[in-house]
């Protein structure tokens, strides 16, 4: 694992906030247009039936730089900046490397 990606992970949150009952983040590698990245995901939810679930996805080069930001919620609301359209990313097979946070949202 690069040294950016270990530095980053170390600061993600993985226990209850204010805006979050329940908080996972993950990383690992995941295949996009042939090209292997690196990814984090947080999922930030109100509480285990909340229909608000928040989804962030960061997708990295192997150096850090960032090359794309996907916010998606429970609801099927998604947003990114165009490199990877909504169809695309429900495809995706994350290969986790990485987890912390409540197993409970486990299932999506």
């Amino acid at each position: 694992m690069p040294l950016w990606l270990s530095d980053s992970l170390n600061i993600l949150q993985c226990g209850k906030n204010p805006k979050c009952e329940y908080i996972r983040s993950e990383a690992g590698y995941v295949t996009i247009n042939g090209i292997n990245v690196i990814y984090s995901k947080s999922i930030c939810s109100g509480d285990i039936h909340s229909k608000t679930r928040d989804i962030a996805t960061k997708f990295y080069d192997k150096t850090g730089n960032i090359l794309e930001t996907v916010i998606s919620k429970i609801n099927g609301s998604f947003a990114s900046s165009g490199i990877v359209s909504k169809e695309e990313f429900e495809t995706l097979h994350f290969d986790k490397k990485w987890q912390c946070g409540e197993p409970i949202l486990d299932k999506n």
